[in-house]
């Protein structure tokens, strides 16, 4: 028998991440799903495997593995091994999490036995790495399009809130508040056993360095955003950080049903002393994928040149972590070149411009390494799901641009409802990034941002489709000179100028745009002084 090459999947994937109302639920289904990828790839290499893709190194270990194994190995005894390793490893942090509260019934055993999807191919090595490597992918993806029933036999019952597949096996009922906040649970919230997993999974990995236990609600990672680092904000986790922004909103607490009177207390103490510091209520959830790496690896002649390429991919998903870490933003999935991360608007486009540019810098992808990215804007309270979807459907539509890709497709989710997709090339050196901030700066420096916005949408609306670049250019002109002082107006004319190039004189585009980027100008929180500011 030859040598082989082992393609072995765990999923799945949407329904380990995407079913989550907290951002630590998304958090959590991220990370057990890397840690049973570790769990699995370790296994195979203790067995003799060779472990080509991913990189041992990975911030999040993604959720396949391509091994080479030897001609003497037994085929099939190792990935039914691994699989039951997986699963045994699956099933004890389910147990553990679940019996620190509660019973692991029957039921609960049922739901999680027939959770996790794992697929696997084997292809010989023949001429060379490349072919096999094709005809395994190609193989994998036949296997992934036979789609397997499994029959629930689940009685009638009240649905689970995050997996309506599943009944609801853990209630809130009509606990006290104080005790429904230890418990991470609203009121009236179902949960069925994966979703009560995702939940508690904190509490099995709390011992372990590498798993975030600051991850908790979005209106916290915001917070933490804007307060100075000198802060304690770790009693106001969860509904304390959004009983702050409500009385930011000027809303009273006092009597509040969610709210215990503990958070009520420290809240209203934290708002005396660093209200001032609270900024805008939206965040940007953002989706990075690199463009035509997996038809890079196809196209490799040497499994050494592979295992090369994913070394160096991985080193940038560390980086792209720290990176994301470092600009108070939450990296929720770093492996390879895929990345999902919350950011708070203020660090937005820096850190989108230094991973692209860090990207670029790959020697295994020739140094011309692109990235798409889907982002959408949202208020905090907006529901998590739709807006997961919603940034996939983004970054799909980004690669749509053009064969070369490198593009970003952003959205605005205001609380009334979407706004149209802006679609952009990153550019060279991500050069347009500079042009969205530096048009962010200058209407932010407009007196009255919205005012100058609208102005310049009535005077050039009614002729965007007739009208020259000369003439837009003369109507913000004029505009201008009635915004900003005399000496300024050419330098912002500039400005606006380079972001009507940057989208090819595209008079419709670029009327959206701006429209975009003073909501964004509005909400942007700048630091002045020591303090926040909108």
């Amino acid at each position: 028998m030859r040598e082989s090459l082992l393609l072995f999947t765990i999923g799945p994937v949407k329904h380990f991440i995407e079913p989550s109302r907290k951002l630590k639920d998304l958090y959590a289904g991220s990370f057990l799903l890397s840690h049973l990828a570790r769990v699995a790839a370790k296994h195979l290499k203790d067995l003799g495997a060779e472990i080509i893709i991913p990189s041992p190194n990975q911030a999040s270990s993604p959720n396949r593995i391509v091994a080479k194994v030897g001609s003497d190995c037994d085929q099939s005894k190792l990935v039914n091994s691994t699989e039951q390793t997986v699963h045994e490893c699956f099933m004890k942090i389910c147990k553990k999490v679940i019996e620190r509260e509660n019973t692991f019934t029957e039921e609960v055993e049922d739901q999680l036995t027939g959770f996790l999807e794992i697929n696997w191919v084997y292809e010989p090595i023949e001429s060379d790495f490349k072919t096999s490597y094709q005809a395994l992918m190609k193989h994998m993806h036949s296997v992934k399009n036979t789609r397997m029933f499994v029959q629930s036999f689940e009685s009638a019952g009240r649905k689970c809130d995050l997996y309506e597949q599943y009944n609801a096996l853990f209630t809130s009922k009509k606990a006290p508040k104080e005790e429904l906040q230890q418990a991470k649970l609203k009121k009236g919230e179902n949960l069925s056993a994966i979703a009560y997993v995702k939940r508690f999974l904190d509490t099995y990995f709390a011992e372990q360095d590498h798993y975030n236990l600051d991850v908790s609600s979005v209106a916290y990672m915001l917070l933490r955003s804007y307060f100075p680092p000198e802060v304690d904000l770790t009693d106001v986790k969860d509904e304390g950080s959004e009983a702050l922004f409500d009385l930011k909103n000027g809303e009273d607490i006092t009597n509040h049903p969610d709210y215990s009177t503990k958070t009520i207390k420290r809240a209203t103490e934290l708002y005396k002393s660093y209200g001032e510091y609270i900024g805008s209520p939206y965040y940007a959830i953002v989706k990075l994928d690199g463009d035509g790496v997996g038809q890079k690896y196809k196209a490799v002649d040497r499994s050494e040149i592979a295992q090369s390429l994913s070394d160096e991919i991985s080193r940038f998903a560390i980086d792209a972590k720290q990176l994301i870490e470092k600009n108070k933003g939450l990296c929720i999935f770093a492996g390879g070149e895929d990345i999902l991360a919350f950011l708070p608007l203020q660090t937005l486009f820096p850190t989108l411009k230094e991973l692209v540019n860090r990207f670029a810098d790959i020697e295994g992808l020739d140094y011309k390494g692109t990235l798409s990215a889907g982002i959408i804007i949202a208020h905090y309270t907006a529901p998590l799901k739709p807006l997961l979807q919603q940034v996939e459907r983004l970054e799909s539509h980004a690669k749509q641009i053009d064969r070369d890709k490198a593009a970003f497709s952003m959205e605005i989710m205001r609380r009334g409802g979407l706004s149209t997709p802006l679609r952009m090339k990153f550019g060279q050196k991500a050069e347009n990034l500079n042009i969205f901030e530096n048009t962010l700066v200058a209407i932010q420096q407009q007196e009255h941002s919205n005012s100058f916005i609208q102005n310049v949408v009535a005077m050039i609306e009614p002729i965007q489709y007739t009208a020259s670049r000369e003439m837009v250019s003369a109507l913000i002109r004029k505009i201008l000179k009635n915004s900003v002082e005399k000496e300024k107006v050419e330098e912002q004319l500039n400005v606006f100028n380079e972001l009507y190039e940057a989208l090819s004189f595209h008079t419709e585009k670029f009327i959206r745009f701006l429209q975009q980027l003073a909501f964004l100008a509005k909400e942007t929180f700048i630091e002045k002084e020591g303090k926040g500011q909108i």
